[in-house]
């Protein structure tokens, strides 16, 4: 029987790959994953090696992140409007030029703080537009629409996979060819993504409404935010966490080359031990059958993210810093997956582009904000004591959650007997 109920738990964890559709684009992504990672990689170090500057390498990923914020609930208002998959296929091919770019002005040496400012400006436009798109065509890939959960929980698997892998890999290359090789290989692995978006085929959808205006269906989706209960909470909740508690791409540079004395194979294996507690937390998540229990989750999730910076503050121990960052990684696609899987299992299909754009705007729209503010502070009072702020700022928001919880379960439970 204990064999019989493993496999079904494998069976339950993957029923979203039986769409050929949704198989396609995973396999796809995974390939296209690695090498993004790879690419964050090599990039965060290289501006770390030219400047030596935590507040420049602060500054290089806000601009990057900064379009998000911008223009993330734009392309949700597009992504209601247009063909989603036409949209992405155009996005990953200037993901693809723009990596390519990258890599012959590294390679040929004439890279330059300019150069990577320019390009990371274009990868955040791209970016912001991609990712709210790429998120609600998700279910529009799907026949079984009670697989959403389960496909937005293997996407955290291939993105944490991805995740073990590519850092890994990054920090070798690094080693041995430079950075610029890095860059090359991204270039090369959107081929794979493209090529399955040319093969997925998805039903004809309802045309929308054009003539209703831009601003119109703005303002509307603006509006279930403000009377979601559920979704607005939620949204402040990521605002918070997200805005400290994704800047570990500014400060683990610095925590590596100052704290731990290590170079970029320390901070490759560092982002890999992020990966192998993000990938078994999204294994756990994928498990799931349902959707109850997600609004205690996210705080939980939000509350042990703080507990992973305070520690990790305390330390100069290579060996408990991987396991600070085991916790940290398994906590943020806890609060992660918990999130999306909520919203996108209450919002109205004909807004679902507009409201998991806002949700990308307050995750990782936050972000450029959040490296902008870390890099500050970092130069202002320390690596150590930028951590331990982080941390208590995850904490503080987490317990103040808490205290919403018995209002969004009565929200969400009016929702379900509405449905």
């Amino acid at each position: 029987m204990e064999i019989l109920s493993l496999i079904g738990n494998i069976s339950n964890s993957t029923r979203a790959l039986k769409n050929r559709n949704y198989r396609l684009f995973f396999c796809g992504q995974l390939v296209s994953q690695i090498g993004s990672w790879m690419q964050s990689i090599g990039l965060s170090w290289l501006v770390y090696r030219m400047t030596g500057n935590p507040l420049l390498l602060g500054t290089v990923a806000f601009i990057g992140d900064l379009p998000t914020f911008l223009f993330a609930t734009t392309a949700g208002v597009l992504a209601d409007r247009f063909d989603k998959r036409r949209m992405i296929i155009l996005l990953q091919t200037l993901f693809m030029c723009q990596a390519f770019v990258l890599a012959v002005l590294t390679i040929s040496g004439r890279i330059t703080v300019l150069h990577i400012v320019a390009l990371s400006l274009f990868a955040g436009l791209i970016t912001a537009f991609e990712t709210p798109t790429r998120q609600s065509f998700i279910v529009e890939m799907l026949s079984d629409r009670e697989a959403l959960s389960n496909a937005l929980a293997l996407n955290s698997v291939l993105f944490n996979s991805s995740r073990l892998v590519g850092p890994a890999i990054a920090g070798l290359m690094i080693l041995s060819f430079g950075e610029g090789m890095c860059f090359l290989i991204n270039a090369v692995t959107y081929i794979a993504v493209i090529a399955a978006l040319f093969l997925i085929h998805v039903p004809g959808r309802e045309k929308s409404d054009k003539s209703r205006g831009f601003r119109s269906e703005y303002r509307e989706g603006l509006r279930y935010i403000v009377r979601s209960v559920p979704v607005k909470h939620l949204l402040i909740l990521l605002v918070c966490v997200n805005l400290v508690g994704m800047s570990y791409r500014t400060l683990l540079p610095v925590f590596v080359k100052d704290v731990l004395n290590m170079h970029a194979d320390g901070f490759g294996f560092l982002m890999s031990a992020m990966g192998v507690g993000a990938l078994f937390s999204a294994i756990y998540m994928a498990s799931r059958t349902s959707t109850r229990g997600l609004e205690s989750l996210i705080p939980k999730a939000s509350f042990l993210i703080g507990i992973g910076f305070l520690t990790l503050s305390r330390t100069d121990m290579y060996h408990l810093a991987l396991l600070d960052m085991v916790l940290i990684g398994c906590a943020l696609v806890m609060q992660g997956i918990s999130s999306n899987t909520l919203i996108q299992s209450i919002v109205p299909d004909h807004m679902r582009g507009r409201i998991v754009s806002f949700y990308i705007m307050c995750s990782m729209g936050v972000m450029p904000f959040g490296n902008f503010l870390s890099g500050f502070l970092v130069s202002r009072f320390g690596i150590s004591r930028t951590l331990a702020f982080n941390g208590a700022v995850c904490i503080a928001s987490a317990l103040v959650y808490f205290s919403r919880l018995p209002r969004i379960r009565m929200e969400l439970e009016r929702t379900e007997r509405v449905a």
